[in-house]
């Protein structure tokens, strides 16, 4: 019981999805926490929480035998703790930490709905062999606008054992997989410590030991955000300007239109993007939302009338581009006709010809 607390380095057991099996003694057993351990979850602390953390409540997934950062926390907080492995839940249980024991590649958190403002999980997301499962029962404890801390080894810290999706720990992937799971990512940085790649004229997120994230979950007064993450999804585009997350792009102007349907802007993006439905035969809801903008220019004093004739003529334009049309020719230049004479039209008119260019280069392609 003298030595401080340590991870086991190897292990004699196969790398397998059987995490309960694998992780069972991965933690030695002591009493003692390392000084650099609660060093850095102090400095995790004044970075996220410069005002500090009090009448919380609090999870950490991967609690760990060190106690975690809910051993900083736990005094002035209601502190809960989820750990697959039983050397760490002990060691965390000599500490007065309660931590239940779950394997979030299946199991669920046990806790209700939006119970949670703060959650945080330290290098266990590269532990899972299902992280799709886990970060949906990590949102669904969340509150709205609560909280959500993580951590994963950077690319070249080489963190033992690395087991799954090792593309998913690039700073930008992780940062989609987040959004594409209704988290506004505010923050990803290597701010604390540097591998021993710190010595080379190396970028600074090879030198990173480790990515630290912080992002809140997204609710139902935060249509905005889900149509800017649509936007970022719908803007991502291979070297010849084909869209490459038409799909995600969907899923977030869908949220935002469903949240507030008096927004055009959002109906008018979800319009769009659902030409991409319609080429795999989901046609009945892209013919609905056409009719929706149709009503709209049929009133000469409608609302937002410029906006919605462009996005009439960018729809033709990416249709045509997938190999169908809404328009005949001349009735696509009649309405960019319409266009060209209505008043601050200019920023449509050019973003119309630059996707016609982007046709043509594929055209060119063919």
């Amino acid at each position: 019981m003298s030595d401080q607390i340590q991870t086991i380095f190897n292990s004699e057991k196969n790398v397998s999805s059987n995490a309960e099996e694998f992780y069972r003694n991965y933690w030695s057993e002591s009493g003692i926490v390392r000084k650099e351990t609660t060093l850095k979850n102090r400095a995790i602390i004044d970075k996220f929480f410069p005002q500090g953390l009090t009448g919380k409540k609090i999870l950490e997934i991967g609690v760990g035998g060190e106690g975690g950062i809910l051993l900083e926390l736990m005094h002035s907080n209601d502190v809960f703790g989820v750990d697959v492995s039983d050397s760490a839940i002990n060691n965390c249980r000599r500490f007065g930490i309660d931590v239940i024991k779950a394997n979030l590649d299946c199991d669920s958190i046990p806790f209700q709905d939006n119970f949670f403002d703060v959650v945080f999980a330290f290098e266990v997301f590269e532990h899972f062999a299902s992280p799709q499962h886990a970060l949906e029962e990590i949102r669904r404890v969340l509150k709205p606008g609560g909280v959500f801390i993580c951590s994963f080894p950077s690319t070249f810290t080489y963190h033992w054992p690395r087991l799954f999706y090792p593309e998913l720990f690039e700073m930008d992937n992780f940062k989609e997989f987040l959004m594409i799971n209704e988290f506004r990512v505010t923050g990803l940085n290597d701010w604390m410590m540097h591998n021993n790649y710190g010595l080379y004229n190396v970028n600074p997120e090879i030198k990173s030991w480790s990515l630290y994230c912080h992002a809140e979950k997204l609710g139902s007064a935060d249509a905005p955000i889900y149509l800017e993450i649509g936007r970022y999804f719908w803007e991502k585009r291979n070297e010849n300007g084909f869209r490459t997350r038409p799909i995600e792009a969907i899923d977030m102007f869908r949220k935002s239109y469903e949240l507030d349907s008096n927004d055009d802007t959002s109906m008018l993006c979800f319009s769009h993007a659902m030409v991409y439905r319609f080429i795999n035969n989901d046609q009945k809801e892209f013919l609905q939302l056409l009719d929706v903008i149709f009503e709209r220019l049929k009133n000469p004093d409608g609302k937002n009338k410029i906006e919605c004739l462009a996005r009439m003529l960018l729809i033709d334009v990416e249709a045509r581009r997938l190999g169908f049309s809404v328009f005949k020719q001349n009735e696509f230049e009649m309405l960019k006709q319409q266009l060209a004479q209505a008043e601050g039209a200019l920023p449509y008119i050019e973003e119309i010809g630059r996707e016609e260019s982007v046709n043509q280069r594929l055209a060119a392609l063919a």
